[in-house]
């Protein structure tokens, strides 16, 4: 359970990287992200995974 809960903060984390950081920094690490609005919906898509994925552990325990 403590392990799937910092697995879910570290995706929210990812996730909010992607959203947050200029895309040229995000270029520079990945230099095959193609679009800034792909990296920053799929930084989105991230996040919600994460946020779900750590209410659905803690309202099952």
């Amino acid at each position: 359970m403590i392990a799937d809960m910092i697995l879910n903060i570290m995706l929210i984390a990812a996730g909010a990287v992607m959203v947050f950081c200029p895309y040229d920094k995000i270029k520079a690490v990945f230099p095959r992200a193609k679009s800034e609005i792909l990296v920053k919906i799929l930084g989105l898509v991230v996040m919600g995974v994460g946020v779900f994925a750590a209410a659905a552990e803690f309202f099952a325990s």
